[in-house]
């Protein structure tokens, strides 16, 4: 169930059974860096997913993990997506403010889901 506080949309809580994707909006990760936190979920009684392009790293700009256009179509692929509960940025750094202009708001309206993160990915709270 959505609720509102003073004009803001808030998403339901998770349960376990719920769906939630990691997705790299900023900085990139490593390979293994997200064992052990998709575990805790997992232990939880979390779905874990993964953006198509969680892993990627950028050609020549290596704080970015990957190319903008990608690292927006995951967000955006996980805002469209009813059945995802949370967005979980794998990573602050450097990156995000990039891609915020980009984000599918009226689905995340459509949609309400958690955007979880830090650092950089607070210029995407911020945009939502």
């Amino acid at each position: 169930m959505t609720h509102t506080i003073k004009g803001a949309i808030l998403p339901p809580k998770l349960r376990p059974g719920d769906r939630v994707r990691f997705v790299s909006p900023a900085s990139p990760v490593p390979k293994d860096g997200l064992k052990n936190g998709a575990k805790a979920l997992e232990d939880l009684g979390l779905v874990v997913e993964y953006g198509e392009h969680v892993f990627d790293t950028h050609d020549t700009l290596d704080y970015l993990a990957g190319k903008d256009e990608d690292r927006l179509a995951d967000i955006n692929e996980a805002l469209r997506d009813p059945a995802i509960k949370a967005i979980i940025a794998t990573r602050g750094g450097k990156g995000a403010y990039r891609i915020a202009d980009g984000l599918d708001f009226a689905a995340a309206r459509k949609h309400p889901k958690l955007l979880i993160g830090f650092s950089e990915i607070t210029i995407l709270h911020m945009a939502l």
